[in-house]
C-alpha cells in the first residue's frame, strides 16, 4: 500500500496534512481532559456538602445520646437533635449525589470530545488520503506488471487534460492504439507525475 506520494511536493503536503490532523486531536484531546477536569471541580461543592452534612449529622446524633443521658427529660430532649440528625443525613445524601453526577457527567463530556475529535480526524484523513492511496496503489502495481505502461497511459488518457496529453504526443490517442513506446512511455509518466509517483522510486521499468 502507497500511503505517500515519491514526489517532495506531494509529499510535504501529504505530511503536513497528516500533522495538522494530529494536532487538531492533540488540542482537542487535551481540551477535553481541561473541561472534564473543570466540570469535576464543580463536584467539589457537592463533596464539601456531603462532608458537611456527615458532618452535622455525628454531631447531632453526639448531642442526643447526651441528651438522653439527662435524667427524666432526657428522651424528650434527643427528638429535636435526631430530627436534625435526620436532616444532616438528607444533606449529605445530596452532596454525594450531586458530586457522583457532576463526576460522570465530566468524564462523559471529556470523552465525548475526544472521541468527537479522533472520529473527525481519522474521516478527514480517510477522505483526504484514501482516494489517493488506492489510485496510487493500483498505479504502482500496474506498473510492475507486463504492458504496465500500456496501462497507465490509458489511465492518462482517460485522466488528463487535453493540453497535458498534446504535450506529451500530437495525437495520444492514435499512438497509444499503435504502441508507441515513446507515447506510451510519456503517457504512463504523466500519470505517474499526476498520483505523485515518479518511476525511478517505483524500482520498475516500463514494458
Amino acid at each position: 500500500m502507497t500511503l505517500y506520494s515519491n514526489t517532495p511536493a506531494r509529499r510535504t503536503v501529504q505530511i503536513l496534512t497528516d500533522f495538522l490532523l494530529l494536532v487538531w486531536t492533540v488540542v482537542l484531546c487535551w481540551l477535553a481532559w481541561m473541561i472534564g477536569a473543570r466540570m469535576r471541580q464543580l463536584g467539589e461543592a457537592g463533596r464539601q456538602l456531603r462532608d458537611g452534612g456527615s458532618t452535622f449529622d455525628e454531631q447531632m446524633r453526639s448531642l442526643a445520646q447526651k441528651a438522653g443521658d439527662i435524667p427524666l427529660v432526657g428522651s424528650s430532649l434527643q427528638e429535636p437533635f435526631q430530627s436534625a440528625a435526620g436532616a444532616g443525613v438528607s444533606v449529605r445524601d445530596a452532596g454525594e449525589t450531586f458530586a457522583t453526577t457532576i463526576d460522570r457527567l465530566g468524564w462523559l463530556l471529556a470523552a465525548t470530545i475526544a472521541l468527537s475529535a479522533v472520529f473527525v480526524a481519522v474521516m478527514l484523513w480517510l477522505g483526504l488520503r484514501l482516494p489517493w492511496v488506492r489510485r496510487a496503489s493500483v498505479a504502482r502495481r500496474r506498473l510492475q506488471m507486463p504492458g504496465g505502461d500500456a496501462l497507465l497511459a490509458w489511465d492518462a488518457l482517460q485522466n488528463s487534460k487535453p493540453a497535458s496529453l498534446l504535450a506529451v504526443n500530437p495525437d495520444p490517442v492514435v499512438a497509444w492504439r499503435l504502441g508507441d513506446p515513446v507515447a506510451v512511455r510519456g503517457l504512463a509518466d504523466l500519470r505517474l507525475a499526476q498520483l505523485g509517483l515518479r518511476r525511478s522510486v517505483a524500482g520498475v521499468s516500463g514494458d
